[in-house]
C-alpha cells in the first residue's frame, strides 16, 4: 500500500486506515485569483514557485458560513471514512475491520452497498462518486502496488493503471476522484517512488507535474479532484517534503498555504475538494503532525473541524471531498481515542 498522501497509511489506533480522496471542481479560477486578497502566485514553470498565501489569507479568514456535521460509521466496522459525495447526498468511502483489512462502500440513505474489487478481498479502497453514481477508488495486489477502478452505476468494474506506474511494493496507480463526465484524477508513483498526477478520460492518460514538485522518492505531484468546467486542485510535496496547494487552470498554476500549516517535512496544505463554485476543501498537518480541517470560499479560509474531533499528534479533522454544488462535504476524523470516523458536513452560505 502507498505510504504517502491520498492513500496513506495511518496508524490510527493499531488499524492501518486507508485515507482516499475524491470529487470536483468548476468556476472561473482565474478571475478569482485576480481578486484574491493574498497572492496565490501563478506559476508557469519556474522552480522556484511555492509558497504565498499564509498570513494574509490568515486576516480574510471568517466567512460567513454555517456548517453542521453528521458522524458517518459503517455498522460493525472498526473505522470509517467517507471519500466522496454527490450532490444527491450519496456517499463512497472505505470502512475497516479489527485487523485492518479494507473495503469499499456506497451509501445512499439507508441502503449500503460493501465490496471488494472482484477477486480481492480486504484490500480495497474507494476515494469518489459522481452524480451518475459511478464511482472510483483503488486496490492493492499481492506484490504491495496499487490499481485504480472505476465501478459503474450497476456495479461493473474496470481497472485504470497509468502506463507509467511502477509496478513494485509502494507504487502504482492511485485514483482521487472521478468527475461527473467520468474522467478519473488522482497520481501514479513511479518506479522510482515519485508522485506524478494524471487525469484519465476515455482511456487516455495525461501527466500533470507542478512545476517546482520535487523529483526524488516520497516527492512529486498529487491531484485531488477536477471540476466539471476542467479546474484541478492539487497539491506538491517539495525539495523539503513540504506539502503545498494549488490549483490547476488550463496549465496556470495558483499556489497557496493555509493557515496554521507545518513547514517541516510530511507537513503542509492538502487541497481536495472543488466545487463547481470555486469553493475548495482541504486540510493541514500542523507543526504538531495534527490535523486541522479547511473551507476556502471567495479565497477567504473557514475552519472545517468536526466536533468529535482530538487534538493530538495523528488526531484532527481530515475533508476529503466537497459535491459540485459546494453544499456538503466529507472525510474522517480521529478521535481523542485514535478511533477514525467518516463525518459529513452540511455547509450553509
Amino acid at each position: 500500500m502507498d505510504v504517502d498522501r491520498r492513500v496513506r497509511a495511518l496508524v490510527l489506533g493499531g488499524v492501518a486506515a486507508l485515507v482516499s480522496v475524491g470529487v470536483a471542481v468548476a468556476s472561473a479560477v482565474p478571475a478569482m485569483a485576480a481578486a484574491v486578497r493574498f497572492g496565490p502566485v501563478a506559476v508557469a514553470g519556474a522552480a522556484g514557485a511555492g509558497r504565498s498565501a499564509t498570513a494574509a489569507a490568515a486576516a480574510g479568514q471568517g466567512s460567513a458560513v454555517s456548517i453542521h456535521f453528521r458522524t458517518v460509521d459503517v455498522p460493525g466496522a472498526a473505522q470509517t471514512i467517507v471519500n466522496g459525495v454527490n450532490d444527491d447526498g450519496v456517499l463512497a468511502g472505505t470502512y475497516f475491520n479489527k485487523k485492518g483489512a479494507s473495503f469499499g462502500f456506497i451509501q445512499s440513505g439507508t441502503h449500503l452497498i460493501k465490496f471488494n474489487y472482484p477477486g480481492t478481498s480486504g484490500v480495497t479502497g474507494s476515494s469518489g462518486i459522481n452524480d451518475a453514481g459511478a464511482a472510483d477508488g483503488t486496490y492493492t495486489d499481492a506484490k504491495g502496488a496499487s490499481h485504480g477502478w472505476v465501478r459503474s452505476p450497476d456495479g461493473k468494474f474496470s481497472r485504470v493503471d497509468d502506463p507509467h506506474a511502477g509496478t513494485a511494493k509502494g507504487q502504482g496507480t492511485i485514483p482521487s476522484s472521478i468527475t461527473d463526465a467520468g474522467a478519473v484524477v488522482g497520481y501514479y508513483i513511479d518506479h522510482k517512488g515519485v508522485s506524478h498526477g494524471f487525469v484519465e478520460k476515455n482511456g487516455t492518460f495525461t501527466t500533470i507535474d507542478f512545476p517546482a514538485a520535487g523529483t526524488a522518492a516520497g516527492q512529486g505531484t498529487f491531484l485531488d479532484s477536477e471540476n466539471d468546467g476542467g479546474v484541478i486542485a492539487g497539491d506538491y510535496f517539495d525539495a523539503h517534503k513540504v506539502d503545498h496547494a494549488f490549483v490547476d487552470s488550463a496549465g496556470s498554476f495558483f499556489v497557496f498555504d493555509a493557515p496554521g500549516a507545518g513547514t517541516k517535512p510530511r507537513q503542509g496544505t492538502e487541497p481536495f475538494g472543488i466545487s463547481r463554485s470555486g469553493v475548495l476543501d482541504g486540510l493541514i498537518i500542523n507543526a504538531s503532525n495534527g490535523f486541522a480541517g479547511w473551507l476556502l470560499v471567495n479565497w477567504r479560509f473557514t475552519a472545517l473541524n468536526d466536533p468529535n474531533a482530538g487534538t493530538g499528534a495523528n488526531q484532527g479533522t481530515e475533508p476529503l471531498n466537497i459535491n459540485q454544488d459546494g453544499n456538503l462535504a466529507c472525510g474522517g476524523y480521529t478521535d481523542h481515542h485514535k478511533a477514525l470516523h467518516g463525518f459529513v458536513a452540511t455547509i450553509s452560505r
